[in-house]
């Protein structure tokens, strides 16, 4: 299902109803993000979710042509018109998981991207932590499981760069959030060329994401992308949303 709106500016979430202004969701609002936006194209279910699955789940490798669509799609997105990204950097597994897996299908939708809009792609980050599936943890554990998972990698620099982070799904935006605080506290910048707002593409690190199910191995509903990223498909189902100052529309 294509997202429309009326949709919560940070974490795309749809929303029913005749909402015709930009709102943030309570969901973002009572909690610290890292990013600006999380932008999606369709969310995570029925045949979306199934693609994502086998692609990522199955060996499929070669749906990650389709999955790149998507996250074109996505750059069409308003809150992503008209921005200047200085690079694109992809959501890095741990090794242990990758050699498992065989490949890291955030690294293989991120350079499908740099190849069709002209933006480098770069291995900027490090998962230095193997963390357990975050499956069965709430919102509040999953950022704990997450905390201090990632860092930069040796010799990267990312001071003054407007980076466009990119993963596969978005559940609850843990994920994209620790990546974005690493990159921004090694210096990326907040803000793009064009507006405030370090893409919107995710949020504030700019971060985008088509998902069914995320690098933590936890099932997509609804796909993001926070902080510098670009985002697929979103996973609401384990979220909780409540329609704060929205029943005037």
């Amino acid at each position: 299902m294509r997202i429309v709106a009326p949709f919560c500016q940070q974490c795309s979430e749809p929303f029913e109803g005749a909402i015709a202004t930009a709102f943030t969701c309570a969901n973002c609002a009572h909690r610290t993000i890292y990013f600006d936006a999380a932008v999606a194209a369709y969310r995570g279910r029925g045949i979306v979710r199934q693609i994502i699955h086998d692609f990522k789940y199955g060996r499929q490798v070669h749906l990650r042509h389709l999955v790149a669509r998507w996250l074109c799609a996505a750059l069409d997105d308003e809150r992503l018109r008209g921005r200047e990204f200085d690079i694109i950097v992809p959501v890095p597994l741990h090794p242990a998981r990758q050699r498992e897996r065989g490949f890291n299908q955030a690294s293989l939708l991120a350079e499908l991207l740099s190849a069709r809009i002209s933006i480098p792609c770069k291995l900027l980050l490090k998962r230095v932590r193997y963390t357990t599936t975050q499956t069965a943890l709430d919102r509040a554990e999953r950022m704990e499981n997450l905390h201090n998972a990632f860092r930069l990698r040796k010799n990267a620099d990312v001071r003054g760069l407007c980076v466009l982070l990119i993963d596969d799904v978005l559940t609850t935006g843990s994920t994209l959030s620790e990546c974005a605080r690493i990159l921004k506290r090694s210096g990326a910048i907040s803000y793009v060329r064009t507006r405030p707002r370090f893409f919107d593409f995710t949020s504030r690190l700019c971060s985008s994401t088509e998902r069914c199910c995320t690098n933590d191995g936890s099932c997509m509903s609804n796909g993001a992308a926070s902080s510098l990223t670009v985002a697929g498909p979103t996973d609401s189902r384990s979220r909780t949303f409540r329609r704060v100052g929205l029943d005037k529309a």
